[in-house]
């Protein structure tokens, strides 16, 4: 008999026979994403590959508030799945976020920067960007259902380098159990007043990181590329900003 968790398996072996050479499993390949710590500011959305971080990333978000009011504005926005008709963001949100930030940053959160990131999430919302948080923007997809991932965490080996990073935000189109559309958005700080060539120099920088979004999100669900969109969320400009390809 063999035993497995205290009980008694007859394993149709007679008494006396040698027991047969059983195949040993192979250990499954576990690999593990660290989390940032909890004191330590990071970019709202990272994307990395074998080289590190990508840089222009961090530089979005560098700046004497050590970072605290990139994460405010991520922070509300991460927490947006679907935004009401009347483009009203829940202002019972404000205390987790602000809780959230603060234990990320390692200090309180200075009131009046509180106060001015909550006004800037809400005019956004209430504006044209706010259309691109709807369920109504994806109809022309003709899906069965809409899912949406915020934060969406991913490690995918795209063209021989693997890939790990969470994306802000992900829209799946269902159709017959599977995915067969999807747009990626990301959300972005600053840029106001920018116009023309001053506005393309701004997000020229972020085109390669769409880019490589579009790719992880095709192979991720076995989808052509041209079936994933991607967008900037500009929220300074309230805008929604489709990018293509550098």
């Amino acid at each position: 008999h063999a035993v497995a968790g205290g009980a008694s398996v007859d394993d149709g072996a007679a008494p006396g026979d040698a027991a047969a050479p059983r195949p040993v499993r192979a250990a499954p390949r576990i690999e593990w994403v660290a989390r940032p710590g909890a004191c330590a500011a990071r970019p709202p959305s990272s994307h990395e590959g074998s080289g590190g971080d990508v840089p222009e990333l961090e530089a979005e978000y560098a700046g004497g508030d050590d970072g605290a009011r990139g994460s405010l504005a991520h922070g509300w926005m991460e927490r947006i799945e679907w935004l009401p008709a009347d483009g009203r963001v829940d202002p019972a949100l404000g205390s987790e976020v602000h809780r959230a930030v603060a234990i990320e940053v390692g200090r309180p959160i200075d009131g009046a920067m509180a106060d001015d990131v909550r006004a800037l999430v809400e005019r956004a919302c209430a504006g044209s960007l706010g259309a691109a948080l709807r369920p109504e923007r994806y109809a022309a997809w003709g899906c069965e259902s809409l899912a949406v991932r915020n934060e969406f965490p991913y490690v995918a080996e795209v063209a021989g380098r693997m890939q790990r990073g969470r994306m802000d935000r992900v829209v799946l189109g269902f159709r017959g159990g599977r995915v067969v559309r999807a747009e990626v958005l990301d959300h972005k700080t600053g840029a106001a007043g920018l116009a023309g060539e001053a506005l393309d120099s701004r997000i020229a920088p972020y085109r390669a990181q769409m880019a490589g979004y579009r790719r992880v999100v095709a192979a991720m669900f076995g989808l052509d590329p041209s079936a994933v969109s991607t967008v900037l969320l500009m929220l300074e400009r309230g805008e929604a900003i489709p990018v293509a390809d550098a």
